[in-house]
């Protein structure tokens, strides 16, 4: 569904080029649980940037659900990330003037979907996530654990290939955060692909495959459940 095949990033700084990647492979089937583990500046977030298409590499072959994706248009792109790619950050990324409902809408307003059916999905993505009873709510009156369901539901709505999720239980107490990952897990369970960029050992060790990258590449750890 998603293959990398020596992609490179290459960035200037002042009169130096810095290669950020230096030839990184990976290859994602539909159903797969992925964590991408990396220290601050081993350019996980580049590669993050990359997948969810929201960065070009300097070289290299990105192909998502059969098409070469590395070279088009950036209005070609952003169709497909719309259609194909959730995210979840660290930081929820939540407006906090709209209900947990008009939150996760949002994705489907780059559609043309109506009103009646983007409200229809939006409850249908809460309810996946346990957060029906909170559809009116706002952020500021939602815990941290809350605010990443939402997110999480947000991510889901428009049924993407993909989920990206980038450090999610950062922000979040330990129990929360293995709450988030239990829920990552039932998720995946369902048949949701998803793709965790993480610094914590502890949540990678909770992905059925594991990678790690460093030294401008990536390794992979074990292609077996944990």
């Amino acid at each position: 569904m998603l293959r990398l095949r020596d992609i490179r990033k290459t960035y200037r700084v002042g009169p130096a080029t810095v290669e950020v990647l230096r030839g990184v492979d990976l290859e994602v089937n539909r159903g797969d649980f992925v964590s991408i583990m990396g220290a601050s500046g081993s350019g996980k977030s580049t590669l993050m940037n990359i997948i969810g298409l929201l960065d070009k590499p300097s070289s290299g072959s990105y192909s998502l659900d059969g098409r070469e994706v590395s070279s088009m248009t950036d209005n070609r792109r952003s169709a497909i990330r719309n259609a194909s790619i959730g995210f979840v950050f660290q930081s929820f990324h939540l407006l906090p003037r709209l209900t947990a409902l008009e939150n996760v809408r949002l994705p489907l307003m780059y559609r043309d979907t109506g009103a009646a059916e983007m409200d229809r999905c939006a409850r249908g993505a809460l309810r996946r996530v346990g957060m029906e009873d909170r559809t009116g709510h706002k952020p500021n009156e939602l815990s941290g654990g809350q605010q990443q369901r939402v997110a999480i539901a947000r991510a889901l709505v428009g049924e993407p290939a993909i989920v990206l999720a980038d450090e999610p239980t950062g922000a979040l107490d330990p129990t929360t955060g293995n709450d988030i990952m239990e829920l990552f897990a039932e998720l995946n369970g369902d048949g949701t692909t998803l793709i965790v960029i993480t610094h914590d050992p502890e949540v990678a060790q909770r992905c059925a495959r594991r990678t790690h990258i460093g030294d401008g590449g990536l390794r992979e750890e074990t292609a077996s459940a944990p």
